[in-house]
């Protein structure tokens, strides 16, 4: 992996812990204290408590440019003050210098945790036939995948992990005739509601 790749999926992990992360809201919550030292409570706030150094800057940089968040740093950072600047709403709080008040408010406001999900490298009574063959799957971080080629139909599918139970079927025709393909679901539904 490249420095440049490195950096672009650092910048989609922050980005994604601020769009799909909720704070663990617990206990009491003192916004006019965040107000009084500039944060603006009505973003999301994310604790950063390791060093800010170069390459973790350049993720937090692109990030800011997509999604708007308070950024809090609990260490020193290594970037100097003028690059910094250039990080809106970017806070150094060190954590020995705040009172209990203001650190159980910014840690029960912050949306940077630890997350864990429970899924399941094989398939759980679930399968996809394309053209009546059942599709044996490649397991790849965090969803399954494989070409398929029949007829001159390429059947590119993909099973995602970590957001429920989905495929994603993408078919190309490769001949100049019409072509044919048919695919068959098989899903087990527990109790619940689910759309299609």
């Amino acid at each position: 992996m490249t420095k440049k790749e490195y950096i672009l999926n650092l910048t989609n992990l922050i980005i994604n812990r601020v769009k799909f992360h909720s704070p663990k809201v617990q206990g009491e919550l003192d916004y006019a204290l965040l107000d009084a030292i500039g944060i603006d409570g009505s973003y999301p706030i994310f604790i950063f408590k390791r060093k800010l150094d170069k390459i973790y800057y350049k993720a937090f940089l692109e990030a800011k440019k997509q999604v708007d968040f308070n950024l809090i740093l609990q260490e020193k950072p290594e970037v100097s003050a003028g690059k910094l600047k250039g990080l809106e709403k970017t806070f150094i709080i060190y954590n020995e210098e705040i009172g209990s008040l203001l650190a159980s408010t910014l840690e029960s406001l912050n949306i940077n945790y630890l997350t864990r999900t429970d899924f399941n490298r094989t398939l759980q009574g679930e399968y996809l036939s394309v053209n009546g063959k059942v599709v044996c799957f490649d397991y790849l971080p965090y969803f399954y995948s494989k070409k398929l080629m029949q007829d001159g139909i390429i059947c590119d599918v993909k099973s995602y992990l970590l957001n429920g139970k989905n495929f994603c079927l993408n078919f190309t025709n490769t001949k100049d005739a019409n072509g044919y393909a048919e695919f068959e679901f098989n899903l087990p539904l527990p109790r619940g509601y689910y759309t299609f």
